[in-house]
């Protein structure tokens, strides 16, 4: 297959409801093969799309970290003018992951999650939760408790604990002011999947065992729920 980016949008075209893993990877090198413009923004374009099978929608936006420097400005440039806040969050997802390169622009993600975190779209507030928790500081926890507190999706004040969770992770110094808000929370907190998620958070900060499993994807245990609340509570008195 000849690679020119014709080729590419029709070879995607065939895939994008669905392929197999070899052809996924195919598609992937032959789609970062080139830092072009056309390349560039065909790559984009795929950020926006609804109509495509979900495991071969989350390969292609990871493909942008392979891109490195280039693939970073590019999308912080980009993020600037979108309008859409969907393609907006997911391409402020895709800056978080370039923390790991060894050259990055970590802090300009940083600053705009910040900005994101007042947004009134529901998924920008959450993706701007999650790369703060990746790229954020202790100074970011005072914001964080706002979300935390008054967010008005459930999920939201559940991502907001698991920010400070992800700041303790990397200082341990901002144990102290995250627990201050955590304790708050867990006494106004009505919703069981936020409360497990506060409760994690208050377990891996404090580092006493409340019997939740931090890496489960299962639906909250109400039971256990009310046990680890009952012993957060103790803990923090």
């Amino acid at each position: 297959m000849t690679n020119t980016i014709e080729t590419i949008k029709d070879y995607f075209a065939k895939i994008k409801l669905g392929c197999d893993t070899p052809t996924m990877f195919d598609f992937g090198k032959r789609l970062i093969q080139s830092n072009t413009e056309d390349f560039l923004d065909f790559h984009y374009t795929i950020l926006a799309e609804r109509n495509i099978d979900k495991e071969l929608y989350d390969f292609i936006t990871k493909k942008f970290k392979d891109r490195h420097s280039v693939g970073e400005n590019y999308l912080l440039k980009r993020i600037v003018s979108e309008q859409d806040d969907f393609v907006k969050a997911m391409v402020l997802q895709v800056l978080g992951s370039f923390r790991y390169s060894r050259v990055n622009r970590s802090e300009e993600t940083a600053e705009l999650a910040r900005q994101f975190l007042i947004s009134e779209s529901n998924i920008l507030r959450c993706r701007a939760l999650w790369v703060i928790g990746w790229t954020g500081n202790v100074n970011d926890i005072d914001q964080i408790s706002s979300l935390l507190l008054n967010d008005q999706e459930n999920e939201n004040r559940c991502w907001a604990a698991t920010a400070m969770m992800q700041i303790y992770f990397k200082d341990k110094l901002s144990a102290e002011k995250s627990l201050y808000y955590l304790k708050i929370a867990i006494n106004q907190e009505a919703d069981l999947k936020a409360l497990e998620g506060i409760l994690i958070s208050i377990q891996e900060i404090t580092g006493k065992k409340l019997g939740l499993n931090a890496m489960s994807h299962n639906s909250p245990n109400a039971e256990k729920i009310t046990k680890a609340l009952k012993n957060a509570k103790r803990i923090l008195a």
